[in-house]
């Protein structure tokens, strides 16, 4: 029955499907076949249609059940957006049903931007636009309190996902504010593990271990001056230079440095060489250089290296001290 309905079925049909009277599962397969063939051959269901017909009666009111197979595209829109982090499904059903309510659109519009900003690997931007994400989620909850719709389900799921990497301004120079963007950013990093990123987490924890340094010094988690031609090192050069060749020697004895420089050096050199080669070789840059040399590494070896390096960050964002 299956490749009787799929054989019939031509790339870009309309169809309509009336179960009112299928016998026994030929509903349900009808519904798994409708689905199938929006896929395969980008059909587009118009109707799902039943009659309550009942004996002798003809003239029985016919129910729209499309409704219901429009689940299935927030369904595939769930899986999509909890497994791999994509929006683009969830986008296009919060847009469709914007209409009504505008605040879906400007949640499709920022639920975009932040996937572009984490595919980017920009975490000032996924800091700002998941804050505003998050603000315009709970503007339509407060909207619609006792609206249990499919997207209001989903966005609920959304705001618990990336409210831990919201922040509204983490340009703030205060010392509590680069903390926090330390900390949304070891979520980051975290969050590209889980979504099976290596790339963009292994950037990230090297650009991490500059920021910690940095924020020990009580500087400018930004400052990098010499990529903009303004000569003088900025506050993230020098943290690489510290790194690269400092010893605890150099620094006071009651500095949080003194005790963690060389476990970030050792952590540093693993991020600059990979142990699993006896000539030991840039592991970001393999991953930069997409592989383009004889010795490429495979993508499970680094998927293993850079998990193992970013589990160890979070040893080096120590509690702040007791007041």
């Amino acid at each position: 029955m299956f490749d009787t309905i799929t054989a019939i079925i031509q790339l870009g049909d309309e169809i309509i499907l009336d179960v009112t009277l299928s016998f026994r599962s030929i509903p349900i397969l009808a519904l798994i076949a409708g689905t199938y063939l929006r896929v395969a051959r980008q059909a587009k269901l118009k109707l799902l249609t039943y009659a309550e017909v009942t004996a002798g009666a003809y003239d029985a009111p016919l129910r729209d059940l499309t409704g219901f197979m429009n689940l299935l595209d927030w369904t595939s829109a769930a899986d999509s957006f909890v497994r791999h982090g994509r929006f683009s499904e969830v986008n296009l059903l919060l847009e469709s049903h914007g209409a009504d309510r505008p605040l879906l659109v400007t949640a499709a519009e920022h639920m975009s931007l932040l996937a572009r900003a984490l595919l980017m690997t920009r975490p000032v931007l996924t800091m700002q636009t998941a804050h505003a994400l998050t603000e315009t989620i709970r503007r339509l909850a407060a909207e619609t309190p006792n609206n249990s719709g499919p997207f209001d389900v989903l966005l609920a799921h959304i705001k618990k996902e990336y409210d831990p990497l919201a922040l509204e301004q983490p340009l703030a120079q205060d010392q509590a504010t680069r903390r926090e963007v330390l900390d949304r950013t070891l979520r980051m990093v975290k969050w590209y593990l889980d979504k099976d990123l290596p790339i963009n987490a292994m950037t990230l924890a090297r650009e991490w271990l500059v920021s910690i340094v940095v924020y020990y010094q009580n500087g400018d988690l930004f400052d990098d001056r010499r990529s903009f031609g303004r000569g003088a090192p900025g506050a993230r050069e020098r943290a690489e230079e510290l790194i690269n060749r400092g010893t605890p020697a150099t620094l006071p004895r009651d500095d949080p440095l003194y005790q963690m420089l060389p476990k970030i050096q050792s952590l540093w050199k693993r991020v600059a060489e990979d142990p699993t080669f006896q000539q030991a070789a840039d592991l970001r840059n393999d991953l930069a250089h997409a592989g383009m040399r004889r010795q490429a590494r495979h993508p499970d070896a680094i998927a293993e290296a850079v998990r193992g390096i970013c589990h160890q960050l979070e040893d080096f964002l120590r509690p702040p001290p007791e007041e």
